[in-house]
């Protein structure tokens, strides 16, 4: 029996989602409802041994509060279970008591309304599943399940035995059976609830005093019972009242667990000695019905008396628990919070401190508390500004932000940052104050780092004639250092972005504000150079480099970054363009003078000493020129050999295709040798006609060719290459592609310090004939290289 109520309460479980219980034992709902059936039919039997004779009514109805008990502990989805196992225990019950089926249906009927009605009202009211430790649990068992629910029972109960049975007085029969079920849930369904959460741990009970002590009070609890109950005290009929004093003490010290146990054993003792007549002749002047009525009484006021009692003291010693864990939680958040706290008196004597200050400070609570004053424990240079700062507490009650240092027992520095505020009595006078105290060392040392860096920052920018700017885009203010206002050097620059736009080089502005504008959509840093006008009427270069920052839905909040003057960097460049452009055209003419030496001189000696062996051939006799005819062949097909490599030097060095006949027939002649040289198939594709142009330019896109061919051959491992040559408005678009390996993204170098070396060599010739060279690279993808070459223009353009 108590395994099984053990684990039905371990399947339980309450409305604040508390998890009472869940045995696999009885996961099946049909054991557990034969377990409750089997234990209905146990309690009736037993509630029938304890009846007053003459009469058919029991003095306290055992199944209504283990059938009230049951449906709490359990989910309401299996009511239906227990129900029909409540109906069949009653109905076997009944029908072994020699009543009739259709009474005992009607029985059946009224019991299970009860039950129903006791427990949906409990638990709406109450809560799921009680443990009566608070007056509310108890008020709502009470008034609902044993109150008003019972009197569903005793309606139908006592109506269907004046339909179906003889009866006496209506009245009397239903008082009777409805309070025998209102003891019936105040004596067994409190019982249950509360000792079904302790039932579980009897496996691992062991005996102690507490367990004594309590067997031993309810020892004497029924030994008073059956001393007061028994005949002995025929002229104190009224002394069983006595035993509710006995009660109140036992709700006092073991509260509910204890007091349902001793409601249960004065009821089920007084009831044994009324039944069996051990008071008759004190009780002789008493009706069966008056002395049920009499029992009853007092077994109610007892129960109740005990339960409201063991309720009170329960929530009393909960509230004092709770109160006492808020003290303790309390004093651990003072002495261990993250910051300091003391409290002074008017003397400035510290009187309160907690264990962080004091760990912070290295000292015992006992050598400060009452014997060292606050000032004792700053710093020399503070010690002047504590005794202002204690008056001003005095004076107008709070102290905030105070940033002063204090001195350790080792001698050491705490910068700490204090704030106060000051406890007055009822007349207003200054008790003490309380103080709060936070360790800002660590934050210290930032600000002076930080102080540091601003000050080597500025020493920079001042030294790089370098300017920070911010521009706000939601109040669209913007910020200029002092340094911008020196770099910009323009006369009526009030730091507005119109007055920056205004000082722009006309041709500018636009391509200035498009970078800008590309940057934010693209989320990518931004980057320009650009041209100013001066007060001075002279032309100058900045250059402005800017970042964004996004809020988390990625719109621009503010525009930083820095502007710096590189007109000396740009005459240097210019400087540099002109003399890179020159050594080209010295390279250039290097090489068709070489190219003409060779065609000259070597290619000239060369055919004549080819004609010579020719003719020495043709001169010898028959016998020597078998003898030498051999050497003579070797030697002509070596001055062919060497002739071929000459004509390919002159045409690497300077291709006659290309003063002849222009850029594109010079590209397909050269695509086609390196085509045989290399295998990599080229496919060359040009306008027809194709423009001729400034033979430096032409030259340029042919040297542009060779160097991305050499390229693909030796780095990439293109296994084909595609040529385009177009003419679109006077702009010349040489675009090469290959399918090797490529580069990694954004880079134009690659492991190979040559690769890098050829594409930084093709863009330096595409910008010194006043072109745009752009590289697209993925890595296995392959490489596209483009270039852009007006047809008109002075080479010195940009």
């Amino acid at each position: 029996m108590h395994g099984v109520w053990r684990q039905q309460r371990e399947a339980c479980v309450n409305e604040s989602g508390q998890r009472i219980c869940r045995s696999p034992l009885l996961e099946s709902i049909l054991v557990r409802a034969g377990v409750f059936g089997a234990a209905y039919f146990v309690c009736a039997t037993a509630a029938g041994l304890l009846v007053i004779k003459p009469g058919p009514f029991v003095n306290f109805w055992l199944p209504s509060g283990l059938y009230v008990a049951t449906l709490l502990v359990n989910e309401r989805r299996h009511w239906p279970m227990f129900v029909l196992a409540a109906v069949l225990a009653n109905i076997c019950f009944d029908l072994l008591d020699g009543k009739a089926l259709s009474l005992s249906l009607l029985f059946c009927c009224g019991n299970g309304l009860e039950a129903l009605a006791g427990a949906w009202l409990v638990r709406r009211f109450a809560g799921r599943c009680p443990t009566l430790a608070t007056v509310r649990e108890v008020v709502g068992l009470v008034v609902f399940s044993a109150l008003l629910s019972t009197t569903l029972s005793a309606t139908v109960g006592t109506a269907a035995i004046f339909s179906l049975a003889d009866g006496h007085s209506y009245l009397n029969t239903w008082l009777l059976w409805w309070s025998g079920d209102v003891m019936g849930v105040l004596l067994l369904t409190p019982l249950l609830l509360t000792w079904l959460p302790k039932i579980k741990r009897i496996t691992s009970w062991k005996p102690s005093a507490n367990t004594a002590k309590a067997s031993a009070s309810l020892a004497l609890l029924s030994l008073c019972t059956v001393v007061i109950f028994n005949h002995v005290w025929i002229q104190y009929v009224e002394l069983k009242y006595v035993l509710i004093t006995f009660v109140l003490w036992v709700a006092m010290r073991y509260e509910a667990r204890g007091v349902t146990i001793g409601n249960l054993l004065v009821a089920l003792i007084a009831s044994f000695l009324a039944s069996h007549g051990f008071h008759d002749l004190a009780v002789a002047t008493l009706s069966p019905y008056e002395q049920i009525i009499s029992l009853q009484v007092f077994l109610a006021v007892a129960t109740f008396v005990g339960l409201f009692t063991a309720a009170m003291f329960t929530e009393r010693r909960h509230a004092a628990a709770s109160l006492q864990r808020y003290a303790d939680e309390i004093h651990d958040l003072y002495n261990n919070a993250p910051c300091g706290y003391h409290s002074l008196d008017a003397e400035g004597i510290v009187v309160h401190i907690n264990d962080t200050e004091l760990s912070w400070l290295g000292y015992e609570r006992g050598e400060v508390i009452g014997k060292k004053a606050f000032i004792d424990l700053v710093s020399p240079e503070d010690k002047g500004a504590c005794h202002g700062n204690l008056k001003r507490l005095k004076g107008r009650g709070w102290l905030k932000d105070i940033k002063l240092d204090m001195i350790r027992r080792d001698g050491s520095r705490l910068s700490v940052l204090l704030s106060a505020s000051a406890v007055r009595d009822g007349r207003g006078n200054y008790v003490m104050s309380r103080a709060t105290v936070f360790d800002i060392t660590e934050m210290k040392q930032v600000e002076n780092a930080l102080h540091e860096s601003k000050d080597r920052l500025t020493l920079a920018l001042a030294a790089s004639a370098m300017g920070v700017w911010e521009w706000n885009m939601q109040t669209k203010a913007a910020f200029w250092s002092p340094e911008c206002y020196t770099v910009l050097g323009v006369e009526g620059f009030d730091g507005t972005l119109e007055s920056f736009a205004n000082a722009l080089h006309p041709g500018d502005v636009s391509d200035v504000m498009a970078t800008a504008i590309r940057a934010l959509s693209e989320m990518t840093d931004c980057a320009k150079e650009f041209r100013i006008i001066g007060s001075d009427g002279r032309l100058r270069w900045l250059s402005i480099v800017g970042r964004a920052c996004y809020d988390e839905h990625g719109s621009p909040l503010r525009l930083i970054g820095t502007i710096q003057d590189i007109s000396e960097r740009k005459l240097a460049e210019g400087r540099l363009r002109r003399y890179a452009r020159r050594l080209i055209e010295m390279e250039e003419e290097l090489r068709k003078k070489l190219s003409a030496e060779l065609h000259d001189e070597i290619g000239r000696d060369l055919t004549v000493l080819g004609i010579n062996l020719s003719i020495i051939s043709d001169s010898l006799p028959t016998a020597t020129a078998e003898k030498l005819g051999a050497r003579i062949a070797d030697s002509e097909s070596l001055i062919e050999g060497i002739s071929r490599t000459t004509r390919n030097i002159m045409s690497d060095l300077r291709p006659p295709l290309l003063d002849d006949y222009g850029l594109a027939a010079a590209i397909r002649w050269f695509a086609d040798l390196f085509t045989m040289r290399t295998g990599i198939a080229i496919a060359v594709t040009a306008d027809d006609p194709f423009p001729r142009f400034a033979a430096e330019r032409e030259l340029a896109l042919f040297r542009i060719t060779q160097e991305a061919l050499t390229n693909a051959a030796k780095h990439a491992e293109a296994l084909g290459v595609t040529i385009t040559l177009r003419n679109d408005n006077g702009m010349v678009w040489l675009v090469i592609m290959d399918d090797g390996k490529g580069c990694p993204p954004h880079s134009e170098s690659s492991s190979d310090p040559a690769f890098g070396w050829g594409m930084t060599i093709m863009r330096e010739r595409a910008e010194l004939s006043g072109g745009t060279f752009r590289l697209d690279s993925t890595s296995g993808k392959g490489t596209t290289v483009t270039v852009g070459i007006m047809l008109e223009g002075s080479l010195d353009a940009g």
